[in-house]
């Protein structure tokens, strides 16, 4: 399903796809789109901030104060990845926002715990800014204010554990051949530090007693806190998380089971997770253990072994990279996403499977192409860049008002980069349960292609509308729209862009257009409008210093048209396309 516009001339063909929606829908869109478009041209339908941020995402999150929790991520962008620290009530409402002190080095949350009056949080750095080995430890209390900040210069921390008495203990990435423990105590001062004999390790935790356990693949040990090996034993290969409920009750969590070890690592029982798809971990609070499964949340009662269970309700697109529990509540923390890019979402779950309601709904869909123009270049008619703007109609299907969305332009990204765009947050944006708002995107340039002449370019630019309210979309299967846009390079003599460009507004037209220039003329110039075989259907003058004018369509054939504006010294030449 698309609808096409067929754009023609002397130079070349080009041709405009807009996809996402069905074909009906999107034309009576389209004609909604452009009378609006038309009756607030030069202003923004909706205010829009330009934020280059191509992902943005919740890694881990914890309980903080009470009705609080805090959540530490990434935002990724066009030339920069920073953390996002945020804390949060149980409605999703922001308490405080991501403090400014996160020193740049800190870029990607590894670890994260709670503390009575704050939290620890440790960070790896991206290889392509800093050199390896700046690994960050952080404690901050529940406001977010900065305590202290270290480096680990020779630790990756994957797996933290806080003592009943404060103290920290970091296990090593699980890639690394050698892996190291470190122990610190609250203020940060490392206390003890050793290196594992045995590889892959998966986790570190505190037990009852004051010991250290420490699980490798395939190896259960107990440490002192200053490192002296008490016991080791042999576990079965495919361990994936450890949590002591006591100093003799050890549960080891694998894909398809839990194991209940005594304190002399002797394999006691073990507990099937049927029908939850694969364990990816677990830990200890109210009581209880807590499991994460790719299907489902289980809840083991260690005393008892009673096992209670229910569906995470995946959603497409939703994934789950963080959980904390307290007060009978699974808050979970990761990220939506939609053809590629993504942003940070949080839900909730009662202990009895209850789940807020997926209350944000949106679509979006390419009201009107307000500006599209092929730039090629002087010095190489084979150098081809898009200038494109479309106007967004974004329609609120949920059923609270939507006030909150981030539309992102770019396609890819690396951790140093990425495609030239532009996004929106649109502000001040207050869409009720049932209406619709329009979102003039910022102009986006494309980064030079090579069109040989008698070649054709297509381009296309997607749209892609992320978490809504900074909760999960009911269905984001309809958050992304297209435009596609081919241009045939018949053009022998690049079109100078005279006047520092133009914007030409809307794309078709109906009645109107204005064309707006990046610099007034400094004397009178001259519009002239003819049709694609070159017969004049208009002109009028265009005063000196002023940039904007506004031309009636009312005598003008539908079909292509070309405008030229011209004086002694220069001459721009645009194509348009005029609509019964």
């Amino acid at each position: 399903m698309f609808f096409i516009v067929l754009v023609s001339g002397s130079a070349s063909l080009c041709y405009l796809v807009l996809h996402g929606t069905p074909c009906n829908m999107r034309i009576q869109q389209l004609a909604i789109g452009l009378a609006l478009v038309r009756s607030a041209f030069g202003q923004l339908p909706a205010e829009v901030a330009d934020q280059r941020v191509q992902i943005v995402r919740y890694d881990r999150v914890v309980a903080g104060a009470p009705g609080q929790w805090i959540f530490a991520g990434v935002q990724q962008g066009w030339d920069e990845m920073r953390t996002v620290l945020v804390a949060r009530a149980e409605d999703g409402s922001v308490l405080w926002d991501s403090p400014t002190d996160v020193p740049a080095a800190f870029l990607e949350p590894s670890v994260m715990a709670a503390l009575p009056d704050g939290f620890v949080l440790g960070g790896r750095p991206i290889e392509c800014s800093l050199p390896l080995g700046l690994h960050h430890l952080q404690r901050r209390d529940q406001a977010g204010e900065l305590l202290w900040s270290i480096l680990l210069n020779d630790i990756a921390p994957a797996s933290i554990s806080i003592s009943a008495s404060g103290a920290i203990a970091l296990g090593d990435d699980p890639e690394v051949d050698d892996p190291l423990v470190r122990v610190l105590d609250g203020n940060g001062v490392e206390q003890a530090g050793w290196t594992i004999p045995w590889p892959s390790m998966r986790c570190v935790r505190w037990a009852s007693d004051g010991a250290l356990l420490t699980m490798n693949e395939g190896v259960l040990a107990r440490w002192t806190n200053e490192g002296e090996l008490l016991d080791q034993a042999m576990i079965p290969a495919g361990a994936l998380d450890l949590v002591a409920v006591g100093a003799d009750d050890l549960r080891v969590l694998h894909a398809d089971r839990m194991v209940r070890y005594d304190g002399a690592f002797n394999a006691i029982d073990s507990i099937a997770l049927a029908g939850l798809g694969e364990s990816r971990w677990m830990e200890l609070a109210e009581d209880l253990i807590w499991i994460t499964c790719t299907e489902a949340f289980a809840a083991v009662d260690p005393v008892s072994g009673l096992v209670t269970s229910f569906s995470n309700d995946p959603i497409d697109g939703h994934g789950v990279t963080g959980t904390a529990v307290r007060d009978g509540l699974i808050m979970t923390a990761g990220a939506a996403s939609v053809d590629g890019r993504s942003g940070g979402v949080m839900r909730s779950f009662t202990n009895s499977g209850e789940f807020a309601q997926h209350a944000d709904d949106l679509t979006i869909s390419i009201a009107s192409v307000d500006s599209l123009y092929f730039e090629v270049f002087d010095l190489s008619p084979q150098i081809v860049r898009v200038h494109a703007q479309v106007t967004i109609l974004v329609e609120n299907h949920g059923t609270d008002v939507l006030d909150k969305l981030l539309i992102n332009t770019q396609r890819t990204v690396g951790y140093c980069g990425a495609d030239f765009g532009a996004n929106a947050t649109p502000m001040d944006m207050q869409i009720p349960p049932g209406g619709t708002a329009l979102v003039q995107m910022p102009l986006i340039i494309s980064q030079p292609f090579t069109v040989p002449v008698g070649d054709t370019l297509v381009f296309e630019q997607c749209f892609v509308a992320l978490s809504p309210n900074d909760k999960v979309d009911r269905e984001p299967s309809d958050n992304r729209t297209c435009l596609e846009a081919g241009f045939n390079n018949t053009t022998s003599i690049a079109e100078r862009d005279a006047f520092g460009g133009a914007l030409i507004a809307p794309v078709p037209f109906k009645d109107h257009f204005t064309i707006e220039l990046g610099s007034s003329p400094g004397r009178n110039a001259v519009i002239i409008v003819h049709d694609a075989a070159g017969r004049q259907l208009h002109q009028q003058q265009w005063p000196a210093g002023y940039s904007r004018i506004t031309l009636s369509a009312a005598h003008l054939p539908a079909g292509v048209l070309v405008v030229v504006v011209h004086d002694a010294e220069q001459r721009l030449v645009r194509r348009v396309v005029c609509i019964p």
